[in-house]
């Protein structure tokens, strides 16, 4: 597959950026800049661990008005998002600040599309239909996973499906990715997170919206990723591989939003909403079963991703290098001791029709995969992953 550097590309994302160590004192500046009155919405693990006395601390010492919101759950249910919306309009808040893991940045973004737009969640589901920019948005991820802060997606569980609010409107007006946040994650959530971020790098990589801008972000996010992960999972206080991992979760957020990913979260969106499985683990699992099906389809392209995650390509045939992106994915789950299986997940084999049925619902997804896809491939993979 070789994207033509004549075609149509974008870059979009929030307003303002910043990254690097201590970024995120650059809070109470921005926060000012929207009023000085702020609502932290986040879960009760960050408020736990401190991070969430930090972030009140930097804006309190401003001045600012400081309210939060910790009820956020782990794929969180699209009723959140009102709960959320009471309490900022409680506290007549002039901006959201999103802190913790995509779940936390997503209440933060589906709240703020609210508050600056009337009706409720439920009203703007689906691509397209925000009418206008909501409440301001400040968005700062403590993983190195989703990329959240940088998308116009906000993603949440209605039902047994997952439901996307997608929308450029919903742009963060802030993102500030400050690898400092991150240290203290455990070795298994790093795991699971940077997981999620490579997938966003791989998947982007070989979908067939990629473009000249989301290939050149798509292959450093693999790198950064590929050579960082192990060591932020087994030494995280390691502020190369964290900073690494930041950024390249940044990186992958770029890529999903602005080229969008293939199969892997088409079939791992069943998962969360079914079986309540961790949207990193999800994907993780999946991955390696989706690209083994791929590859034969974009053999150059899964190529190079080998060789990005540190492969020795230079003596193997075209398909050879290819594989080997694979194993270079099984080899890296192997390592950080990840889930590879749905069956270390308690998902029966018996579910595995539904899953597939499910997972082709998904075509704005599907649509991208670099090898067409029917309702038997999918079962085949689900049965792969078993």
């Amino acid at each position: 597959m070789r994207i033509s550097t004549t075609m149509l590309a974008t870059l979009q994302t929030a307003k303002s950026v910043f990254t690097g160590m201590d970024s995120v004192n650059k809070i109470a500046e921005e926060a000012k800049r929207f009023g000085g009155s702020v609502l932290i919405v986040c879960d009760k693990g960050i408020a736990e661990a401190g991070l969430m006395d930090r972030v009140k601390g930097i804006l309190e010492d401003s001045g600012a008005k400081v309210g939060i919101f910790a009820e956020v759950e782990p794929e969180p249910r699209i009723e959140l998002v009102t709960q959320c919306v009471e309490a900022a309009r409680n506290g007549s808040y002039a901006a959201i600040l999103g802190l913790g893991g995509g779940s936390s940045l997503d209440v933060a973004k589906g709240a703020a599309v609210v508050l600056g737009n009337g009706g409720k969640i439920e009203d703007y589901v689906g691509i397209g239909l925000v009418p206008k920019r909501g409440l301001p948005t400040i968005l700062v991820p403590t993983t190195s996973g989703t990329g959240s802060e940088a998308t116009k997606y906000a993603i949440f569980t209605q039902g047994n499906m997952k439901q996307g609010v997608i929308d450029p409107n919903v742009y963060a007006d802030v993102a500030i990715v400050d690898p400092s946040l991150t240290v203290s994650m455990p070795p298994a959530i790093t795991a699971a997170t940077g997981m999620d971020a490579l997938c966003h790098g791989i998947e982007t990589y070989t979908s067939l919206a990629a473009t000249p801008i989301s290939d050149l972000i798509a292959r450093e996010c693999v790198t950064l990723i590929g050579r960082s992960l192990r060591t932020a999972v087994y030494n995280g206080r390691d502020i190369e591989a964290r900073s690494d991992m930041a950024l390249g979760s940044f990186y992958g957020g770029l890529c999903l939003t602005n080229a969008s990913v293939t199969a892997v979260h088409a079939v791992s969106f069943p998962l969360g909403a079914d079986y309540h499985v961790p949207h990193g683990i999800a994907n993780a699992v999946m991955l390696p079963h989706v690209m083994r099906f791929n590859y034969v389809a974009s053999l150059e392209r899964f190529s190079r991703l080998a060789e990005l995650m540190g492969e020795n390509i230079g003596s193997l045939s075209l398909r050879e290098a290819a594989e080997r992106s694979v194993i270079a994915v099984e080899t890296l789950m192997k390592d950080i001791n990840i889930p590879r299986t749905l069956q270390e997940l308690d998902i029966p084999k018996e579910a595995i029709p539904s899953l597939a049925e499910r997972a082709l619902t998904v075509q704005r997804l599907l649509g991208n995969n670099p090898r067409a896809i029917k309702l038997a491939d999918l079962i085949n993979i689900y049965e792969r992953a078993c």
